[in-house]
C-alpha cells in the first residue's frame, strides 16, 4: 500500500481477459484468482499488488464461496502505469 504496508508473498493465477471474439480487451485487462485469506475486497482503493516488477491497481474484486465457505478471491486488474 501506499504507505509501505505489504503482506508476505503469496500465489496467485494471471491471465488476460479476452472478448467473446478472442480478442484482448481494452487496457490489457487481468483475470486475477488468489487465495481467500489475502481478501482483496477488503483493502483501500489506493492499494496495488505486485508481481514479477510489475504492479497492478483492482479494479474488481470479489469473494467466492461454496456452501458457506470462501474458496477463493477473483478480481479484474491493470497494470499501472509507470509514476
Amino acid at each position: 500500500m501506499p504507505d509501505g504496508w505489504q503482506t508476505e508473498n503469496f500465489g496467485v493465477f494471471l491471465q488476460p481477459l479476452y472478448s467473446n471474439y478472442g480478442m484482448y480487451l481494452p487496457d490489457k485487462l487481468l483475470l486475477y484468482l488468489g487465495p481467500p485469506n489475502h481478501d482483496l475486497t477488503r483493502l483501500p482503493n489506493d492499494m496495488w499488488i505486485q508481481r514479477g516488477g510489475k504492479r497492478y491497481e483492482v479494479l474488481r474484486a470479489e469473494m467466492v464461496a461454496y456452501e458457506g465457505i470462501n474458496t477463493h478471491v477473483w478480481a479484474v486488474v491493470r497494470e499501472r502505469s509507470s509514476a
